[in-house]
């Protein structure tokens, strides 16, 4: 037992180091053999550990100083590539979490140290109440790293890191990290307790400020990214709308021109009502008192009947003619894509069906969209999470959805219930 506890106090770094990559593991993407290949990597880093490499016998504390950075670095760099080689996110998230962990340490390391100076100006020296202070100390700085750092970023979902310069700058600060606190372990001892004290918590907020640095500026990134990502979204619904009404217009004209060539043409009654029922069918666009909803509705329903979908609508669309014919067409547009998309997967033809109603509430207009689903929905900070692969690149429609509501002063919520799946959106109504 003794050997145990004198082995982990000599390599206390690469576990504690193990420990503090903890908060940042759901940062990464994991596959099914993530978790045994992670302990085998770890059982590679104790097994190094042992290894007389960076041990070294000498009278100079220059020198013995240069081995211990060098052993820290060392060990450092291989939780990163065991890191890499255990999940499957790129190299720059993983060294960005292991630069995490790293500062996750430091910041826990500088903690102790605190803690051991006020045990010792207080004359206190009881082995159970150092384990005792030594784990509780470990388990919090822990819990509040992942409070105040890496559940924003978890939160939000797919991320990448789009700041590679301040990633290597923060590796380089954690190269002089690491030799400044070798050097001050040495004069720490001959210190006395106030400025030990002022500098252990300098080092600390040091740790703390480079680590909100790093995810301050990832997921402010991040923030732009999504921004661009649904401004992109708007412009291209902005041209699909003009493409959309040029071709109900066209639409409209061939039609009524139609109509008007055949009714002189068609001498038998039953054929020519035939005709001009088969001609009504393709003239069943929908009229709501909105040119914008008129366009992408109708072009809703010709979608939905060329998939076998049901298509109910009950809609005034007076309600909504304060919104802009981008937006409002890409408000609508999305979700109703969304919703044919996910009924295109569905087998069974009686559940294939789409509603959608705007009805005036007060003053208020509500706005309700509503299909099957057949499977479960996940949903992170109220948004319903796309099923597709490549999640950072997709997703956009609910945010976009999401930002146009809220630019009218409204709100928006996504919901499931037996298999149903509900958007209902809140507009002010113009007064």
């Amino acid at each position: 037992m003794g050997a145990i506890v004198e082995f982990f106090i000599r390599n206390f770094f690469v576990f504690e180091m193990m420990i503090c990559y903890i908060p940042y593991i759901p940062l990464l993407k994991a596959d099914k053999n993530s978790w045994w290949k992670a302990i085998i990597s770890a059982a590679v880093l104790v097994v190094y550990c042992v290894l007389p490499i960076w041990r070294h016998q000498s009278d100079s504390e220059v020198v013995l100083n240069i081995f211990a950075i060098m052993s820290f670095l060392s060990q450092f760099i291989l939780t990163c590539v065991g890191i890499k080689l255990s999940f499957r996110s790129d190299i720059w998230t993983c060294i960005f979490c292991g630069i995490s962990a790293y500062l996750t340490q430091h910041i826990f390391f500088r903690t102790r140290m605190i803690t051991n100076a006020l045990l010792s100006e207080f004359g206190v020296d009881i082995e159970w109440v150092n384990y005792l202070y030594y784990w509780g100390e470990l388990a919090l700085v822990n819990l509040l790293c992942w409070l105040f750092f890496a559940r924003g970023l978890q939160r939000q979902g797919a991320f990448r890191i789009n700041n590679r310069r301040l990633l290597i700058m923060s590796l380089v600060a954690l190269v002089v990290v690491n030799f400044l606190n070798t050097i001050s372990m040495i004069y720490s001892f001959t210190m006395p307790f106030v400025p030990l004290t002022a500098f252990y918590l300098y080092a600390m907020l040091d740790c703390v400020i480079l680590l909100y640095c790093l995810y301050e500026n990832i997921y402010v990134k991040s923030i732009e990214d999504e921004v661009k990502a649904v401004h992109s979204l708007w412009q291209e619904d902005r041209k699909r709308y003009e493409i959309a009404k040029s071709s109900m217009d066209l639409l409209n004209m061939k039609i009524h021109d139609l109509k008007y060539r055949i009714s002189g043409a068609i001498e038998d009654e039953t054929t020519l009502k035939e005709v001009t029922k088969a001609i009504a069918a393709c003239d069943a666009l929908l009229h709501t008192d909105n040119e914008v909803l008129d366009v992408v509705l109708s072009q809703s329903k010709m979608r939905c009947d060329s998939k076998g979908i049901r298509f109910s609508c009950m809609v005034d669309g007076k309600l909504l003619d304060r919104m802009s014919a981008g937006d409002l067409y890409s408000l609508f547009s999305n979700a109703i894509d969304n919703a044919v998309e996910c009924l295109d997967r569905v087998d069974e033809p009686e559940k294939k069906s789409l509603s959608v109603v705007v009805k005036r509430l007060s003053d208020m207009a509500v706005v309700q969209i509503e299909n099957y689903v057949p499977n479960d929905v996940a949903f992170v900070d109220g948004l319903p999470q796309t099923t597709k692969p490549d999640k950072l690149n997709h997703g956009f429609g609910v945010k976009s959805m999401k930002y146009i509501v809220k630019k009218y002063g409204g709100y928006i919520n996504f919901s499931t219930d037996d298999n149903i799946f509900r958007v209902e959106m809140v507009v002010p109504v113009a007064a």
